[in-house]
Parts: C-alpha cells; structure tokens; sequence
C-alpha cells in the first residue's frame, strides 16, 4: 500500500476531535481480533511482528478514526498512527515535522490548552 498524501493526512486530522478513553476503546476493540491488538482497559499494544509494537496508553490517545479501511490513532504528542485494515501495514508520521502541517498550528494550540485544562481541573478537585 502507498503512504497517504500530506492532503488526505490533513483533511482526516482536522476532521478528529478529542475523544474519552471509552470512546477510543470502542473503535479499537472494533478492530482489535483483525489487527491482533492487545487491548485492555489502560492500553494498545500492537502485534509483537510490528515495528511499532510499544503499548500507548489509552489516555494518551487524542483520537482514533476509521476512514476508508484505515485506523487512524492520534497521540497527543502529535504521533499519527497509520494502519490498513486490510493489508495490516502500520507506520506513524509525527505531524510537527511534516510539510504542510503549519497551518494546525491553532489545532496544536487548542490541544495544548486542553491539556493544561485537564490538569488543573485534576489538581482543583484533589482539593
């Protein structure tokens, strides 16, 4: 399978929205027997054949979308995780360094505010 183009990678990422740790789980455990995903409730691990196999914790996943027969994980440390649902190719791009991207300088503000935001509503209601 060829590598998406910058123009469909930034089309699907301005199209993803944050999502709660149930919501992602929901549409990794959609394709987790096809992937052979190891998935729990913290978790995703992919396949131990993958190049990619380190486990990503579900909360730090800012979204997961299915477009096209193709899983698309967003970190929230701007890693895009590729995968083909059918040929099961996986490959990340870190979106920070690739041409084109600067215009989701905004996007990448937004996130970045929203985690400061979680953080101290966490710390505000510890208290």
């Amino acid at each position: 399978m060829e590598k998406q183009k910058n123009d469909t990678l930034k089309t699907i990422v301005r199209s993803m929205r944050r999502k709660t740790i149930c919501e992602n789980f929901i549409v990794l455990q959609s394709v987790a027997s096809a992937l052979n995903l190891r998935l729990d409730f913290e978790e995703v691990e992919f396949d131990d054949d993958d190049l990619y196999c380190i486990p990503i914790l579900l909360n730090h996943i800012y979204s997961t979308q299915i477009y096209e027969n193709i899983l698309y994980i967003l970190c929230d440390n701007f890693v895009l995780h590729i995968i083909d649902l059918d040929t099961k190719h996986h490959w990340s791009k870190v979106l920070e360094k690739q041409p084109g991207f600067g215009c989701l300088a905004f996007w990448i503000f937004k996130l970045k505010v929203s985690l400061i935001a979680i953080r101290l509503t966490k710390i505000y209601h510890q208290y």
